[in-house]
């Protein structure tokens, strides 16, 4: 399956308040799909292990990739997506919802299907070391 143009972005951006994309869904026409985030109030285009952009407001800022030792991708978008999305629901700070995202996505690639996505001590452990390694 290749990427698509999102033919009912006009219909459905002014009932959202977050879109998750990854950087392949949206290469072909990514001009225009970057657009989509002037139009939200929080995104987020996901780069695999180079971590992702983060839109808040229409305003770009760069997420780096937690540290992680790849055994199995598989879903690490959508673990980014869920944890992004959870976290920004709790706290409601976007920048704090990246890093949970990032770290939480970083664990899920370290362990066949599933099993890396951490419980929420281990994922607190996790983004309290980022962010000390971060600064």
């Amino acid at each position: 399956m290749s990427a698509q143009p999102w033919e009912d972005a006009d219909l459905v951006l002014p009932h959202v308040q977050a879109v998750v994309v990854s950087i392949e869904d949206i290469e072909p026409f990514q001009k225009e799909a970057l657009e989509w985030f002037q139009r939200v109030p929080m995104g987020a285009v996901t780069r695999g292990p180079e971590g992702a952009i983060l839109f808040v407001n229409g305003e770009r800022y760069g997420v780096e990739a937690d540290r992680a030792i790849e055994v199995d991708e598989t879903g690490a978008g959508d673990v980014f997506a869920t944890a992004l999305l959870i976290a920004y629901n709790r706290e409601g700070n976007a920048w704090d919802a990246a890093a949970t995202a990032a770290c939480c996505a970083a664990a899920s690639v370290e362990s066949e299907g599933v099993a890396g996505i951490p419980d929420r001590l281990t994922l607190q452990a996790r983004v309290a070391a980022y962010r000390r390694r971060l600064g």
